[in-house]
């Protein structure tokens, strides 16, 4: 993949690891308290860096149902094997995906990186995260832990089967108890 800019991650867990209830629920988040301070967990200053958001469209039909999109000022590509997700008056960009061509969630999101300058904001269920993962070509995570149990769900990297390392570059602890780190690849 042609490296203009970096693919990152934003992502919230569970204590026990669960990004999502059985069946994609994330009530559990939308329902936490947020911090007295910095409410939006950084996510101001993580923005700044992106030229444009990716997202699959399980996961960006699955946000309209809460408070906490769209998140101004990034441009948006939602990809989807079909139409299907959109409601009627949504008009965001969205690249259609053909799998058995050979254009699938890599291929998109290497065309939107050839088309945008900053770094790309990789946001889906764990069926996107984990091909990217699986090819080691996620260039940073930023993963926020909140204590809660959910006692099962969906993990953000589920499908990966490849061992890696991570180096912890920063931390944050939120006084609601969430603790966030970012990590880059070990070299």
């Amino acid at each position: 993949m042609d490296k203009t800019g970096k693919i990152k991650t934003f992502s919230f867990v569970s204590l026990d690891g669960y990004a999502a209830k059985m069946g994609g629920s994330i009530d559990w988040l939308t329902g936490y308290p947020r911090p007295s301070s910095d409410r939006d967990y950084g996510f101001g200053g993580f923005a700044e860096t992106v030229g444009c958001a990716v997202l699959n469209g399980i996961y960006y039909a699955m946000l309209q149902a809460t408070d906490i999109w769209p998140p101004r000022g990034i441009r948006t590509k939602v990809l989807l094997p079909d139409h299907s997700v959109l409601t009627p008056g949504q008009r965001p960009d969205f690249v259609l995906l053909r799998p058995e061509s050979g254009f699938g969630y890599v291929e998109a999101v290497e065309a939107i990186r050839r088309e945008i300058s900053g770094d790309i904001w990789l946001a889906g269920d764990r069926e996107l995260l984990s091909q990217f993962m699986e090819r080691g070509l996620i260039d940073e995570i930023t993963v926020n832990v909140v204590p809660v149990i959910l006692g099962n769900g969906y993990t953000l990297f589920s499908r990966n089967r490849m061992e890696q390392s991570w180096d912890m570059a920063c931390f944050q602890c939120f006084d609601n108890g969430v603790m966030q780190m970012r990590y880059v690849p070990r070299t």
